[in-house]
């Protein structure tokens, strides 16, 4: 049996989480509705909202206490581009413009920006000694791209000049049968090759 109030309050939060309507919890706790909603609105942040407030102002107050940007969309009723404005200027008024830049440069990648983030510090790599490796194994990779792509087109030459030999030998066999007699073919393939197959 509930006898505390503390007691009664989690019994409260723990019912309106499982679905319970206020009248189940208030038959169930054996509390009123009134007290029911005070624990509620604690619970959820809006106790200590000044109702006269502007709803801009509403909105400020909730970021204040840590609230999320859909929080504070749903309970004021705020579509997306206004509680973005807000939550903005909420950072430029705490003297954080570069959060605010940031936000505005990664646009609809922010959520790819906080995959990468959170990857990184589930798995214990959000350090700057790891992120300046990283960047220095991608360059590293970036220029050992480019030096594959340098020797394929190497590699490519030497197939030519290979074709063209190959062309060239047996052109020369029919019309020089001579040039058959290993020795003599290999002097003249090595004349040709230095004056008029040079890969470069």
């Amino acid at each position: 049996m509930i006898h505390t109030k503390e007691q009664k309050e989690k019994q409260v939060i723990k019912l309106a989480e499982n679905g319970y309507t206020t009248r189940e919890i208030a038959k169930t706790v054996r509390i009123s509705l009134g007290d029911i909603g005070k624990i509620l609105k604690k619970h959820n942040g809006e106790e200590w909202l000044d109702e006269k407030l502007s709803t801009p102002s509403r909105a400020l107050q909730m970021f204040e206490r840590g609230q999320r940007p859909i929080d504070v969309a749903i309970h004021l009723n705020l579509d997306t581009d206004a509680t973005m404005n807000l939550h903005r200027n909420y950072y430029q008024l705490r003297d954080l413009d570069t959060y605010s830049q940031l936000l505005d440069d990664l646009g609809p990648d922010l959520p790819k920006f906080l995959y990468l983030y959170q990857a990184l510090k589930n798995n214990g790599l959000l350090t700057m000694e790891f992120i300046k490796d990283f960047i220095n194994q991608y360059n590293t990779v970036t220029e050992l791209r480019v030096e594959v792509c340098q020797l394929n087109d190497f590699l490519v030459k030497l197939q030519d000049k290979k074709l063209d030999l190959e062309r060239v030998i047996e052109y020369d066999s029919k019309k020089y049968p001579h040039l058959r007699r290993t020795g003599e073919r290999r002097r003249y393939l090595t004349s040709h090759s230095e004056t008029e197959f040079d890969v470069y």
